[in-house]
């Protein structure tokens, strides 16, 4: 592109930048003590094990927070009248994979489409993600990290190459024989998640309520535990019935 090129400049708030950062330290302070729990404490106690395993869980959704963090930091978009410039991470329903930088020029980018989400954390219980295609790959803005700017930015580019959004053809769900192996891949990991969330989060406010009729007070940990508990719960009951909505 042009030095004199004049683009816009686009980059998510520094707030989804520090928030999932912040989550992960959170995460993080709750794993640690978790998963060494079997280590220091009777270890002839299988419960604590699963304790454990629960601290492990929780380490792992720290380290996608700060994977979050780390990408929110690099995620740029700059439309010039030359061409596109992005620092987005390429489309996936399961991937983990750092941000990419890519240059294009205009007659290159094919077609921008929207793709909803379920999301029990968003309002309208849908997350929007507007999908940029280009021969070298699928670039995502997603609403959670751009907000109301994904919509800007997915309009603007597509004034810039004369195509509409394209839009989910109706409410209902993604005929998923339809997906992208990759995508139906996805589906089935978000599922599995969400059972495998779910399932974690029962049996820990079960072990903590037999903590809790044992000891017979209430104590910060176990307050904390039940919490945490009961949100890898709510969260595992929406990804279990994970859907996708393609336009």
């Amino acid at each position: 592109m042009s030095a004199h090129d004049l683009r816009q400049m686009f980059r998510p708030a520094r707030l989804k930048v520090w928030l999932p950062a912040a989550c992960g330290v959170f995460f993080l302070a709750i794993a640690l003590p978790f998963a060494a729990l079997p280590l220091v404490v009777n270890k002839s106690n299988p419960a604590l094990y699963f304790v454990g395993l629960v601290g492990l869980f929780m380490a792992g959704l720290a380290a996608w927070m700060f994977l979050a963090a780390r990408n929110a930091a690099c995620a740029l978009v700059a439309i010039g009248d030359e061409g596109l410039e992005l620092s987005l991470q390429q489309w996936g329903l399961w991937k983990f994979g750092t941000s990419r930088r890519e240059q294009f020029r205009w007659a290159e980018v094919q077609a921008v489409k929207l793709c909803q989400l379920e999301n029990f954390m968003q309002p309208s219980g849908l997350e929007q993600n507007y999908i940029v295609c280009t021969p070298r790959g699928e670039f995502v803005l997603p609403s959670t990290l751009w907000a109301g700017r994904a919509r800007e930015i997915a309009e603007a580019i597509a004034a810039r190459i004369q195509q509409p959004i394209q839009m989910p053809s109706s409410e209902r769900p993604v005929d998923e024989s339809l997906l992208q192996p990759g995508d139906r891949l996805g589906l089935k990991l978000m599922r599995g998640f969400g059972w495998l969330s779910m399932i974690l989060g029962y049996v820990a406010i079960a072990l903590f309520v037999l903590v809790l009729g044992t000891k017979g007070e209430w104590d910060s940990s176990l307050v904390l535990g039940i919490f945490v508990s009961v949100i890898m719960v709510i969260g595992g009951k929406s990804l279990r019935r994970f859907k996708i909505r393609m336009g």
